[in-house]
């Protein structure tokens, strides 16, 4: 690892943080005048202060240690010409007394496999069945079609086909992203079982969305419309990702549409189906999900609750 910024900008608290985690007893200091410093814990820190070494560098053969312990280095920019091919850059912004701007920069494919942040998300709400695999907000792979109740025929296969060929593994990844309805009863609960199942398995995180809010997207006066059944719909409406009217049940007579883009089912109120752009919608919503923090108790939206939907 090394540490870039300026004086007091935090890099050798920072140092001290990893001794805690590495369970290592001495106090952890700048090596300035000692230059390598080694501390012993769950395995070995080697802390190196390359200050002095600014006009004068010299081989410290840190290649002799790369694979016993880690290595940290602080004012890497005066040892450049011995840094190994593969490292991770991190820097360090002074904000005020309390806060600092960290960023990290991964060199060689060892440490951009470490800053890779796969999620995965999926929606089996209603008539679809969309699956992305992305890398932060960059889509790796993806899968998007009409698949009414089928889903739970192909969820799996299309799961183990994207990853195969992505060259990923479910274990890798780092969060699940999926619709919590409203949607046919069936279709909200396959996604959210397996998502219980992968997160309570890994201990990873899980993010939901309204099903129709994810629908709309960042749209201007999106209202979406989706069948119910029984003359009802499922009714929100959103201009960009905001809810305008929020997600309820109506009886198709009470819905009106004047002065909206209507999405899904538009046919049910005398205009036009419009299928929605889920995988890219995904990517532009995606810092509008919520994180649920009690995954054993995460139920699907159904919004029966709503009195409209017994009228």
């Amino acid at each position: 690892l090394t540490l870039k910024g300026d004086l007091a900008g935090g890099k050798t608290t920072f140092t001290k943080g990893i001794g805690k985690a590495l369970d290592i007893k001495e106090v952890i200091n700048s090596p300035t005048f000692t230059i390598l410093k080694i501390y012993e814990g769950k395995m070995p820190l080697y802390h190196i202060d390359a200050y002095r070494l600014d006009g004068n560098p010299y081989d410290l053969g840190i290649s002799e240690y790369e694979d016993e312990g880690i290595m940290v280095i602080e004012w890497p920019e005066c040892y450049k010409d011995f840094l190994p091919d593969e490292y991770l850059e991190i820097s360090f912004t002074y904000i005020d007394d309390n806060t600092r701007e960290i960023e990290f920069k991964a060199h060689g494919k060892k440490y951009e496999k470490i800053l890779e942040v796969l999620n995965l998300f999926i929606d089996t709400s209603y008539k679809y069945l969309t699956v992305v695999v992305s890398n932060d907000k960059n889509i790796i792979t993806s899968y998007s079609s009409e698949c009414f109740k089928r889903q739970s025929e192909e969820l799996f296969m299309i799961l183990d086909n994207l990853f195969k060929e992505s060259n990923i593994k479910k274990s890798d990844l780092n969060a699940v992203y999926i619709t919590l309805g409203p949607g046919s009863y069936t279709g909200v609960r396959i996604a959210l079982t397996l998502a219980k199942v992968l997160c309570s398995i890994k201990e990873i995180k899980l993010y939901t969305i309204s099903t129709l809010k994810l629908y709309a997207g960042k749209r201007d006066n999106c209202l979406v419309i989706m069948d119910a059944r029984a003359n009802r719909a499922y009714v929100g409406a959103y201009n960009c990702g905001k809810a305008v009217l929020n997600d309820t049940v109506l009886p198709l007579n009470e819905i009106n549409t004047e002065g909206y883009d209507v999405i899904l089912d538009g046919s049910l109120t005398g205009g036009e189906n419009k299928d929605p752009d889920i995988i890219n919608n995904f990517i532009e919503m995606m810092d509008e999900f919520d994180e649920c923090t009690d995954i054993d108790h995460l139920t699907p939206a159904y919004l029966k609750e709503s009195d409209a939907y017994y009228r």
